[in-house]
Order: structure tokens, then sequence, then C-alpha cells
């Protein structure tokens, strides 16, 4: 009996990794295929408990207006200014600055975005920040096939329909950047692929299902991954696509 128990042990073992995705993709610039012009995407990434306990304090976080809105755009006339500072105000404050980031987009194009940040002053970056690393390290680990060390930075971000993240590269900002989607996959909405650009085309697009991960490397000698957030169509009422992102 107990070694047929470890043999149901095993199998059941052998079942669920044989459902867990692991997929690479590597830029056609990067012709050795080196780990630094490859983006890696693992799912599931967390046990599934730990995933849904991180997506319902996102969610909880969202519904009690506990995110800032955040952009790096601002109108002056027929004008925009746009850099790297990000500005971040109240939701119920933000349309002018909404309705200035889509004009700059059209305008000019480049790294402009439109998006939601959890507010640092809340409760909830304190239990995330005791979990995050933790949690994803090793993951992430698995995922790039190697050591990561020190968690330099990270947020939890919001698409909200019309929500967009322009091209950039993460160059600078760590050696690993990742995100961790953590929107339910039954939320109805379109869009928000983590997209990766190969020459003037996006080569690439990664789904922001629930409890995936994707992870690429930016540091010095990486081979730079142009990237983008897709703008998110979804009915009005519905969840934002929520994520976490950072940089080892």
């Amino acid at each position: 009996m107990a070694g047929g128990r470890v043999v149901a042990a095993l199998a059941a073992l052998c079942a669920a990794r044989a459902m867990t995705t692991n997929a690479t993709w590597c830029s056609a610039r990067n012709h050795r295929r080196l780990a630094g012009g490859c983006v890696h995407s693992l799912r599931p990434a967390l046990p599934h408990a730990a995933a849904a306990r991180l997506g319902a304090l996102l969610q909880r976080a969202w519904q009690q207006n506990g995110f800032l809105y955040a952009t790096n755009c601002r109108r002056s006339g027929d004008a925009c200014e746009c850099g790297n500072k990000k500005m971040r105000m109240r939701p119920a404050d933000s349309a002018p600055a909404q309705a200035a980031a889509v004009y700059c987009r059209d305008k000019r194009g480049g790294f402009i975005y439109s998006k939601h940040e959890l507010d640092r002053s809340s409760t909830a970056p304190a239990v995330l920040a005791k979990t995050v690393d933790a949690l994803i390290r090793p993951r992430l680990e698995d995922a790039i096939g190697g050591p990561v060390a020190n968690l330099t930075d990270w947020f939890a971000s919001a698409f909200q329909p019309g929500g967009w993240l322009g091209i950039h590269t993460d160059v600078g900002l760590g050696h690993v950047a990742f995100v961790l989607n953590l929107t339910p996959d039954d939320n109805a909405f379109r869009g928000g692929d983590l997209e990766f650009a190969e020459g003037h085309t996006m080569g690439h697009a990664v789904s922001p299902k629930f409890n995936s991960l994707a992870a690429f490397r930016v540091g010095a000698g990486a081979t730079p991954l142009p990237h983008r957030v897709a703008a998110v169509d979804a009915p009005r009422g519905s969840l934002p696509r929520l994520a976490i992102t950072g940089w080892y």
C-alpha cells in the first residue's frame, strides 16, 4: 500500500509539472541565443493559493481607491513635456492628465504611459513587500535558469480601459526585469499584452494571463529588448490589468 501511495504521489507531481508552461523567445538579433536577448515566460508562476492572495489584495486596494494615476507627460498648449519624471495623483483629479497623455501619445509617440500604481502610503505595499521577494525570487530563477539577488525596486500597476505603457527598454534599472500578472482569467478585457519589438514591428507578445511570469535581462551586456504594454480594452466596471513589476 505504501508503495502504491508513493507511485501515486510521484504521478501527481509529474502531472503538476507537466502543466507548467516554461517558454523562451529570443530576439533574432540575438543570433547566439544568449540569455540577454530572450524573454522567459512561466505559468503557473506561484502556487495558486499564493497568487490568489496577492491578486485579491490588489483587487481590494483597487476597489478601495488605493491606486494613484501615473503618467510622465504634461501638456502646455500644443506642446508636450514628457520625460522620466513620474507624476502621480488621485484618480478623481486625473481626467486632465489622462487627456494630456493621450494627446501627447498621438502627437509624438515614444515612451509615454497612462496607468495606475499602488499608493505606497497605503497598507497594501507593506504587506506585499514582505512576500514579493520570497515568492517571486525562486520562480524567477527557475525561469531564467540562474540566480538573482537584490530586489532593487518593484511596484504594482493597474491598467484601466484605454491604459497603456509606451515602448522602452528598462536598461539601467537592474539586471533582470519581471512582470507577474494577477488579474483573474475570467475578467472581461482584451489587450494589455506585454509586447516585444523586433525591428519596426512587434515580434513577441506575452498575454497577461493570471499567475503568469515574464522575465528578461536588462543589465550590462544584455541585448536591449524594446517592449510596451498594449492598450487595454475592457468594459467599464471590469477589473483593470493588475500586475507586479520589478527588477533584480
